[in-house]
């Protein structure tokens, strides 16, 4: 895309962008990143919102950046959050992550907002020319059935909505 156009997309280009955001609870990137890879070459995918890679932050980032070259994936792991420590004492899953990534095309209109919970991630999405900013988030919530937990979190991401909304 040319951020530098000075003509606001048509009705038609803006529809188009739209159909092409996915969201997949990938459930383990080493074992589905086939999948993904499919969806992203047949779709044409503009924005890919990803659930439970189970990978540690810095694997992550590393393993979704070189599997998928042509987007920026930024994501969320429970160690960006925990000292070592305290990750060995915690019961469950040790790793759960979220990630949410962009064709690098469309570099210039998406500012990364910065992570406060392994639980999700988001970005603003600036169209200049229409002066909209979007707000999209990549979300795993808590299913255990501990509804503190899922409350928590909830609460969490409506913090973070409203503060990234007003800035």
């Amino acid at each position: 895309a040319d951020c530098t156009s000075p003509s606001p997309p048509s009705a038609q280009e803006r529809n188009q962008d739209v159909s092409k955001i996915i969201t997949f609870n990938i459930d383990g990137l080493e074992r589905n990143k086939f999948y993904l890879n499919q969806l992203l070459q047949k779709n044409d995918v503009l924005f890919i919102c990803l659930q439970e890679h189970w990978l540690p932050h810095h694997d992550a980032a590393e393993k979704l950046n070189s599997n998928f070259p042509n987007y920026c994936i930024p994501n969320t792991s429970r160690d960006m959050f925990l000292d070592p420590e305290e990750m060995m004492i915690r019961s469950g899953p040790t790793w759960h992550g979220a990630a949410i990534g962009w064709l690098k095309s469309e570099d210039c209109k998406i500012s990364p907002i910065t992570p406060v919970s392994e639980r999700f991630c988001g970005v603003k999405y600036t169209v200049k020319e229409t002066n909209v900013t979007i707000l999209a988030y990549s979300v795993y919530l808590p299913t255990t059935g501990n509804d503190a937990e899922f409350a928590d979190v909830k609460a969490a991401l409506l913090e973070d909505i409203k503060s990234n909304r007003e800035s």
